[in-house]
């Protein structure tokens, strides 16, 4: 998998979907008009790819679960804070109007960045930050 990819941690809830564009194994996907498409910073993650995929391909997407990612330069978060979608497929702590992607449950300084975080269906609340 890519740097700044996402990687499950355990048994987490997948469904099938569309690639209405190319999508990477790891990467953090949206809805978008014909299936879905991928993440940016700050947008509303659906899940997050459990496949590489080709345009009009069918993909297995990890839509609830434990997943690790790369925290974003200068982020250094806590247990229980709430993490955003961030540039390059990193987290940080969002901006005003973005939807929360997870709450932090594992973080290692000395792991060089990495973040363990619950994602649920679609963010923590339909809030936004």
């Amino acid at each position: 998998m890519a740097l700044g990819s996402f990687v499950p941690r355990g048994d987490n809830r997948r469904v099938t979907m569309r690639a209405a564009g190319a999508i990477n194994a790891g990467e953090a996907v949206k809805l978008g008009t014909n299936g879905v498409v991928v993440a940016g910073d700050g947008d509303t993650v659906y899940g997050f790819a459990a496949s590489t995929a080709a345009t009009g391909d069918t993909i297995a997407i990890y839509r609830s679960g434990r997943f690790s990612g790369t925290a974003a330069t200068g982020f250094d978060p806590d247990m229980g804070d709430i993490i955003a979608l961030a540039a390059n497929h990193e987290v940080d702590g969002g901006s005003p109007g973005n939807v929360p992607l997870g709450v932090v449950i594992e973080t290692d300084p000395a792991s060089g960045g990495t973040v363990v975080f619950e994602f649920n269906e679609g963010g923590v609340t339909t809030a936004t930050l």
